[in-house]
């Protein structure tokens, strides 16, 4: 190498050096992510809901045996 070149990385910013690490979001990803977590976690509950109510709510039909003399 004969010639000098600049480069952008050093030790003092870089990530891999300093150990703090920035997330990048663009596209918010992260947050749709999240969004989608929420809404299954109630429709989850919502369902477990309704069937303990269905459970609940049946009746118990109990039929009496008939004695044969």
């Amino acid at each position: 190498m004969e010639k000098d070149f600049h480069t952008e990385i050093c030790s003092n910013c870089h990530p891999f050096f300093t150990g703090k690490q920035k997330l990048i979001d663009t596209s918010g990803r992260v947050d749709k992510f999240r969004a989608k977590m929420v809404k299954a976690k109630e429709i989850a509950e919502k369902k477990a809901a309704e069937k303990a109510t269905k459970k609940s709510s049946r009746k118990v039909v109990v039929k009496k045996a008939s004695k044969k003399k």
